[in-house]
């Protein structure tokens, strides 16, 4: 095992001297698809080398205290938990990467799969997301977002599909938006019920940046839908589905109690040989984020709420809670909070702290329930910590 990490060690630095020779290449759209694996690689090494702290000096049963919050273990033995969603106040739905959801019932894990997607688990094809309908108590429906593989046996994308839940069985209902991007990596997004009732869906540009500038393509985008898959009449571009478009790889879609939108996103890797620079964004419907034009603060479009740009911080899941907005990491590993303020223009960032830094390792999604807590997701069985064997959790969050 020793000689195994020393042979990895070395290999990695081996490539980041190759990349580095290399960068000045990589300065027109046709270069981005180069070696999709050897991005990867990039992204694990440098995390290795640079970004975490060694292994013995994390320890998963810290406890915080200096937050005034306690935390405790709320569900465990999952298999790389995606997403959480409340259904009442002893009910919750969680998606799996491989493609199921699991049902919790009196905050027990229920056994037998609640409903599994005809998915893909390769690279990053498999089941992301779900949303449940804002009337779901009288209608039953549930969204979900996946990737597939299309008729012809060789084409991927990914699709939203309606599922309708009766007493006995779950089922897809209709397909709600079919043909959005999909590749091996850069192959992400999320739905999302924003209060007007209208459902909103982050894609990701699929390893091809021209995309996102492209109002013809549903890659790259924030795209805003009615329940039925219909497009809404007062949408931003006529007889189109985009609500906003030059996002590289947008991940969360939230909202605070003024019904302002935001978003995570994930900056380049190696892209133009650009890296880290994630980010949080304030939407605003028709307005373009030109990527892959721009990329950064103090540029000629709309510039980001919060920017991390020398040290790769990948937001995933967002949520407002008591005032601030806090965003689950994944490479960074810790909960950040962000403390925020509207101006006359716009909204500005005020303050930083970092919650649990290494202490649950990687964290994918963070919600706030009826009850007043935060949950909080692990995702440390996603092949990516390679050092430690960790089974992924949900934690909650309570202030004292």
């Amino acid at each position: 095992m020793i000689s195994k990490k020393i042979f990895i060690f070395f290999l990695s630095i081996l490539i980041l001297i190759w990349c580095a020779d290399n960068k000045n290449q990589m300065t027109n759209p046709s270069s981005v698809n180069w070696l999709a694996k050897d991005i990867e690689s990039v992204e694990k090494i440098e995390s290795r080398v640079k970004d975490f702290p060694p292994a013995d000096t994390i320890t998963h049963s810290q406890k915080i205290s200096e937050w005034n919050v306690t935390i405790t273990e709320w569900i465990s033995g999952l298999d790389v938990p995606w997403e959480l969603a409340f259904i009442d106040d002893e009910t919750a739905l969680v998606t799996e990467r491989s493609g199921t959801i699991r049902k919790i019932v009196n905050w027990e894990l229920q056994s037998t799969p609640f409903w599994e997607a005809p998915s893909l688990e390769r690279g990053e094809w498999w089941l992301m997301w779900l949303a449940l309908h804002p009337d779901y108590e009288n209608n039953g429906y549930i969204y979900v977002m996946y990737t597939y593989r299309k008729e012809n046996g060789m084409d991927i994308a990914n699709k939203v599909v309606r599922l309708l839940e009766s007493d006995t069985w779950v089922t897809i209902d209709t397909t709600i938006v079919d043909d959005i991007p999909a590749k091996l990596y850069h192959n992400w997004g999320r739905i999302h019920f924003w209060p007007d009732e209208k459902l909103y869906i982050s894609t990701w540009d699929a390893s091809n940046p021209q995309i996102a500038q492209d109002l013809g393509s549903l890659g790259g985008k924030i795209l805003r839908v009615n329940d039925d898959g219909t497009i809404p009449d007062d949408n931003p571009f006529e007889n189109s589905l985009i609500f906003s478009y030059g996002h590289r790889n947008p991940q969360w879609i939230t909202w605070n109690e003024s019904n302002d939108l935001f978003i995570s996103g994930h900056g380049p890797s190696w892209e133009f040989g650009l890296r880290a620079k994630d980010r949080v964004d304030s939407i605003t419907p028709w307005t373009n984020y030109w990527w892959p034009e721009a990329y950064g603060p103090d540029q000629w479009y709309p510039n980001p709420l919060a920017y991390w740009p020398d040290s790769a911080t990948p937001p995933w899941g967002m949520a407002f809670w008591n005032g601030s907005l806090f965003v689950a990491t994944l490479l960074s590993a810790s909960l950040i909070q962000l403390d925020i303020e509207k101006t006359d223009t716009w909204y500005m960032l005020t303050n930083e702290n970092r919650w649990f830094e290494w202490t649950y390792g990687r964290l994918r999604d963070v919600t706030v329930w009826a009850d007043g807590n935060l949950y909080l997701l692990t995702s440390n069985g996603d092949g990516r910590n390679w050092w430690i064997d960790w089974d992924d959790i949900i934690l909650k969050i309570e202030k004292k």
